[in-house]
């Protein structure tokens, strides 16, 4: 199934007045999975870059001025067009042993119900969310456990909000033998039904994993669903075994309430060799042809039917390359209308398919990439392709008519998704965590007014950090004058004259990493310093600054030999470990510290940092039953409280630890 992604995972211009939506709700922009986005400009100007926890292998989604990216950790984040968070949440991570990722929170692309303000994920323990997009908050009644057996189901692929229902595919990890198939809940009821691609009595299997979920016909009033082999086992065995077995590399064609009305298995599908289907069908109309349906698998070949006719077999069959078993076809195709062109990207190359009106599909041009690793898939925004072509990660964009490169810049990691044209921009989630914004013109105005970052030394003396920039003011609020203009991620005022401050926008030539500045006269001169990264905090008069287990303390605001780099001490280092909170106590600050390291552990005894200026203390908290992962810390001096998360239980649980003296005692409270 997904074997190819294990070694995956280890591995300026102008605006042209180009049209542009505000939302992207689901994955590829409809649910009939096109990934067709309104016209836009065909260069664009590098505008932010947003670090996040995991990887993201979801696609960024959009509705009303809010972006949406989920994670491999679990993280969740709401944030505007120029990179300001709005809010984040965190659903949790599995630790599994199945290394195609390194951790298991948000996989698969959730949706959004624009009528109700929803954004629905589904999390690595079986539950389904529903989120408030203006605050992040969970809808009462959810989440919903959608399936138990969380430690062998996954939702790799997309959600699908119709006609009432959500539709949650699911497969196995690391090609295990485990049920997989669609869920369905109803969103007014939340009760749950379920299909299953080939049932255990036949081995198990048929999941649906591909990053597009299952695609949904409004004019068929069905979902449109291709997947995987079946496994090994029950009558399904020996000599007799086929991977086809039951509803296995098929195309289903399948009602709302789940029940099958058509499927078809290709013969050219040939057992033993691992050629299920990618990605989702691309459901689309073509003059002469009705409603077609096609579906790629990972030999590289493309099937064609429509979709009242699914039984009788694809109407046509075509090879869009040589099939390579160490570079598998993987991402989804995408469909433009206007050009009649279904496109491919493959791990070697751009593919444009023309579909005539006898629904006969031709290769109408081919462009090499340069690369022999899986690349992102597209999408369409007018007669430009949008895709991440990967090794050397890079945004690349080509004339969707002719196959010329336009516009190429580099990209802060490798994807697997289809980048996001919405609302001016175009946004990409990559493997290494990071979200990278691109801009077809200058930075918008946000529709609404967020809260901002506030940053307070002494009563009188305050920065804000807002979507426009930093701000600063020196009578208590009264007043507020701009002293950077950019896109805060964080900010830190130390005096009258001194500060610190983490900027998203503008991040370099490698799109890789936030750039931290620092002033000494109230922001009239602003120094960049690669010392700091974007996580620092004020405790007893010292700046403190974190990366997985390390923490440092920063030295005075000046260079160090007339470098750009600031002094720093390390204070503690924890291999072993990863710093996820820090908070502001007398003298210093504490650190919690989760055992939960390339996503494998679970905080059952987590550790906190009380330091003091330089010195750190260790203190191990005491043992608590379950499987937690630490979430945060509370400060009320001396009276310090952890909190943590059991995720597996459900409904999910709180771990509490508290300490009464300042950090050196700990109990655990039930």
């Amino acid at each position: 199934m997904l074997l190819a992604l294990l070694a995956f995972a280890a591995s300026a211009g102008n605006s042209s007045g180009a049209a542009t939506s505000t939302s992207w709700v689901t994955y590829g922009n409809s649910p009939l999975r096109t990934g067709l986005a309104p016209s836009a400009a065909r260069t664009v100007e590098r505008s932010f870059v947003l670090p996040l926890d995991g990887r993201v292998t979801a696609q960024v989604l959009a509705s009303d001025g809010r972006l949406f990216a989920a994670t491999t950790s679990g993280e969740v984040v709401a944030f505007d067009a120029n990179g300001f968070v709005l809010w984040h949440d965190e659903l949790g991570q599995l630790a599994q042993t199945c290394e195609q990722l390194d951790g298991y929170g948000v996989v698969g692309t959730g949706v959004v119900d624009a009528q109700s303000g929803t954004l629905y994920l589904a999390d690595a323990f079986g539950r389904l969310h529903a989120l408030d997009v203006a605050t992040g908050a969970e809808r009462s009644g959810w989440p919903v456990r959608v399936f138990a057996d969380f430690r062998r189901e996954l939702v790799w692929g997309a959600l699908t909000l119709a006609d009432g229902a959500l539709y949650v595919p699911t497969a196995s990890y690391c090609d295990a033998p485990a049920l997989g198939g669609i869920h369905r809940v109803d969103v007014g009821t939340r009760q749950v039904s379920s299909w299953f691609g080939v049932p255990f009595e036949q081995g198990g299997g048929g999941g649906v994993w591909g990053w597009g979920g299952a695609a949904y016909s409004p004019g068929d009033n069905a979902l449109f669903a291709v997947t995987a082999n079946a496994f090994p086992g029950g009558t399904n065995a020996g000599a007799g075994f086929s991977e086809s077995a039951g509803y296995g590399e098929h195309l289903v064609e399948l009602a709302p309430d789940l029940t099958v009305e058509a499927s078809s298995h290709p013969a050219g599908l040939t057992d033993g060799v691992d050629l299920d289907f990618v990605g989702s069908p691309v459901v689309f109309t073509r003059s002469g042809c009705g409603e077609l349906a096609a579906a790629a698998d990972k030999d590289d070949v493309l099937f064609l039917w429509r979709t009242n006719q699914i039984a009788s077999g694809p109407v046509a069959t075509l090879r869009l390359e040589t099939y390579d078993s160490g570079d598998p076809l993987l991402s989804q195709l995408s469909w433009s209308s206007s050009l009649s062109s279904l496109y491919a990207v493959t791990g070697t190359q751009l593919v444009r398919i023309t579909i005539d009106a006898h629904c006969t599909p031709r290769v109408a041009w081919t462009r090499n990439l340069g690369t022999h690793t899986e690349n992102g898939s597209p999408t369409i925004a007018g007669d430009t392709l949008w895709f991440a072509v990967n090794g050397t990660p890079t945004l690349v964009a080509y004339d969707a008519r002719t196959g010329n490169r336009i516009f190429s810049t580099p990209l802060g990691g490798e994807t697997v998704q289809a980048p996001t044209v919405v609302d001016g921009r175009v946004v990409v989630g990559t493997m290494s965590g990071l979200v990278d914004g691109f801009a077809f013109g200058p930075a918008t105005d946000p529709r609404r007014k967020p809260r901002a970052l506030t940053s307070w030394a002494g009563a009188r003396y305050g920065w804000q950090g807002r979507p426009a920039g930093v701000y600063a003011t020196e009578n208590s609020g009264k007043s507020w004058r701009r002293i950077y203009r950019g896109t805060p991620l964080a900010v830190l005022r130390l005096s009258r004259t001194h500060g610190l401050i983490s900027i998203t926008n503008t991040p370099g030539p490698c799109m890789c990493t936030t750039r931290q500045f620092w002033t000494d006269d109230d922001g009239k001169t602003w120094h960049e310093t690669a010392t700091l990264g974007s996580r620092f905090a004020l405790g007893g008069g010292h700046v403190y600054f974190w990366s997985g287990g390390n923490l440092r303390l920063l030295g005075p605001l000046a260079p160090v030999r007339g470098t750009a780099r600031l002094s720093s001490h390390s204070v503690a280092a924890l291999p072993d470990g990863r710093i996820s909170d820090v908070q502001p106590i007398p003298g210093g600050v504490i650190a919690l510290v989760s055992s939960r390291v390339n996503g494998q552990g679970w905080d059952t005894d987590p550790r906190v940092l009380v330091v003091h200026g330089e010195t750190a203390q260790v203190v191990a908290l005491p043992m608590e039953r379950g499987r937690i992962l630490v979430n945060h810390i509370e400060v009320s001096w001396p009276k310090l409280t952890v909190v943590g998360v059991d995720y597996v239980t459900n409904p999910v649980r709180d771990a509490i630890w508290v300490s009464d003296d300042g950090g050196a005692d700990w109990a655990a409270v039930s």
